[in-house]
């Protein structure tokens, strides 16, 4: 995906205007740039006349249109490649965490990476798989291609993650002089054969999305103007909230730029607070780093160089170990009677494949190997399943505790192959559907997007 000088210049090849005498080329640089010069074409400058400001408007919208073309071209170039592995291990992550994302961005290359990871709702009693509607919480409301029973009979939300997409989306589509929102909808998200994020037909925009255009907030200065209608606000107070709760908070690939005054307020007015980590994200995270620092008075964590992204994922999921050993260790679990131990790939709904622990193995370094087998559907019929005849010859989740004490991290081995041990993310008490005695397990984030190793 393109940054702002890269996406200028495609923009400016779409719009057949990188010659046009009324585009500034020459004057673009570090003290004025793409995102200034679209301020300029937005607003009424008291210097023009009403004709001139409205030939600005007429090309700013032009301009604006073209960024949505540009951008769905690139979504498009970029889904048709295999996602790199730390895309799939942070989706599990944001998942199984539930965590919060706030985006600037408009591309949906986020929720195409939850719909493709297979994810299922972590409501243990339901498994209907993680769609993308679950995560944006139907805000935008969404234009169902094709009604479910769920929908016609009362649509909520799976569990997952939160995608709060405050700058507007490339499935987003309004009446242009809509003020307050009320045509605002979401157009379903659906993957074509090549896993790429379809586009909406001329046909099918006039007749589901009839009158309506794509809805982005531009990447201008002043933002105010697009960001008033009761959907948008709705949604910059969800993430003004969840700054405020959040006990961790990174900044991936943002460089706060000086004139984005909004945001600026946001994290001076919600992380200006003790008990909250900050962490910065970018190819090069000094002058982030010092205007988050300025803003919110807080130690800022740097993670930098062309693999920064990577770097954070795996940083993540070793925070996400500190919660397993929370969660394993609860007294409701190692209190009661010893249980065998076995290992999901799902989400937790007992239903799918699941591997039985066979060993418990002490590495040198601080680690511990689960070493597993694959067992199969063994939930639904754990009282005569012939894995667990004689439990005592398998390890219990006392003997995982015991190990713990004397390691900091643990991972499990699915297939036998050191190179694809995965992390273990949560630790649940599991019932078998007859309801015989309870199967402590433990919840997997696994990194390679392999539908074999899913529900």
């Amino acid at each position: 995906m393109p940054d702002l000088a890269t996406l200028k210049d495609r923009v400016l090849e779409e719009t057949g205007l990188a010659s046009d005498p009324r585009v500034p080329s020459g004057a673009f640089g570090r003290h004025y740039t793409f995102e200034d010069w679209l301020s300029t074409l937005s607003e009424n400058q008291p210097y023009l006349s009403e004709q001139e400001n409205r030939a600005n408007t007429a090309l700013f919208a032009q301009l604006r249109d073209a960024i949505a073309e540009v951008l769905a071209n690139c979504e498009a170039d970029a889904s048709a490649n295999d996602p790199p592995d730390w895309l799939d291990s942070l989706t599990r992550l944001l998942h199984y965490r539930e965590a919060t994302v706030l985006t600037l961005n408009y591309d949906r290359l986020l929720e195409a990476a939850l719909v493709r990871a297979g994810l299922k709702d972590l409501a243990t009693d339901d498994r209907r798989p993680i769609d993308d509607r679950s995560a944006v919480r139907d805000i935008p409301p969404t234009k169902v291609r094709s009604p479910t029973y769920r929908d016609v009979g009362g649509w909520t939300p799976s569990r997952t993650m939160r995608l709060l997409k405050l700058h507007g989306s490339l499935d987003w589509w309004m009446y242009p002089d809509d003020t307050t929102g009320s045509t605002l909808v979401r157009e379903e998200l659906r993957l074509d054969l090549d896993r790429i994020p379809h586009r909406p037909s001329p046909d099918y925009r006039s007749r589901i999305l009839t009158g309506r255009e794509v809805a982005l907030v531009p990447p201008v200065l002043t933002k105010g103007g697009y960001v008033t209608n009761l959907v948008t606000r709705q949604l910059w107070r969800d993430a003004h909230q969840a700054l405020g709760n959040a006990t961790h908070v990174a900044i991936i690939g943002y460089s706060l730029p000086l004139g984005d005054s909004m945001m600026a307020s946001l994290l001076a007015s919600t992380l200006r607070r003790e008990g909250v980590t900050i962490t910065v994200v970018n190819l090069e995270t000094s002058d982030v780093a010092e205007r988050v620092g300025q803003l919110t008075a807080r130690p800022i964590e740097e993670i930098g160089g062309a693999t920064c992204v990577a770097d954070y994922v795996n940083a993540y999921l070793d925070r996400s170990d500190a919660t397993f050993r929370a969660d394993f260790e609860r007294p409701s679990l190692l209190n009661s009677d010893p249980l065998p131990v076995v290992v999901t790939t799902g989400s937790g709904d007992h239903t799918n494949l699941l591997h039985r622990v066979v060993k418990i193995e002490t590495i040198p370094g601080d680690e511990i190997i689960l070493r597993t087998a694959k067992k199969g559907n063994v939930m639904q019929n754990a009282a005569s399943n012939e894995a667990f005849e004689h439990p005592s010859e398998l390890p219990t989740a006392q003997d995982l505790a015991t190990a713990l004490a004397g390691a900091s991290r643990v991972v499990v081995d699915l297939d036998g192959t050191l190179g694809r041990l995965s992390r273990p993310i949560r630790a649940e008490l599991g019932y078998s559907a007859t309801g015989a005695a309870p199967i402590a397990t433990l919840l997997l984030v696994v990194p390679e997007a392999d539908p074999y190793r899913l529900t």
